[in-house]
C-alpha cells in the first residue's frame, strides 16, 4: 500500500529531511541547523556521553560470520563491534558488511559455469 519513512515524519514536524542530492553530513547539518533556529527548540549542547550507548555487543576477530549474524538479530543492532583480547576497538562489522560478503560470493558462484564435458571453468 505504501511506506512512511523517517524523512515523513521529520516533514510532518516541519524539519527538512534528507534530500536526495545530499550526503548524511549534509543532512545532520540541516537537521541541527533547524533546531539552532528555532527558539522553541533546543539544540543539541550535551556530551556524546550522555547519548551513547554502553552496552555495546562485541565480538572477537576470530569469530565466525555466521556468529556475529546471529548477534545482531539476537540484539537488533546494525553493527557490532569488534575487539581484541584487551578489549580494544579493532573494527566493526556492519549489516551493509554482511550483505557485501553475500553479493561478493553470490556473483563468483555465478561466474562458474559447467562446460559440456561437466568440468568447471
Amino acid at each position: 500500500m505504501g511506506i512512511i519513512t523517517e524523512a515523513d515524519f521529520l516533514r510532518g514536524l516541519g524539519v527538512p529531511a534528507h534530500h536526495p542530492t545530499h550526503n548524511l553530513w549534509q543532512t545532520l547539518e540541516v537537521l541541527f541547523s533547524h533546531l539552532a533556529h528555532h527558539g522553541e527548540l533546543e539544540a543539541p549542547e550535551d556530551p556524546v556521553v550522555d547519548h551513547m550507548v554502553r552496552d555495546v555487543v562485541c565480538t572477537s576477530p576470530d569469530q565466525y560470520v555466521d556468529d556475529v549474524i546471529q548477534f545482531m538479530k539476537q540484539h537488533r543492532v546494525k553493527r557490532v563491534l569488534v575487539c581484541s583480547a584487551e578489549k580494544r576497538v579493532v573494527g566493526v562489522v556492519t549489516r551493509s558488511d554482511l550483505m557485501r560478503i553475500f553479493f561478493d560470493r553470490y556473483r563468483k558462484e555465478e561466474s562458474v559455469i559447467q562446460v559440456d564435458d561437466g568440468t568447471l571453468e
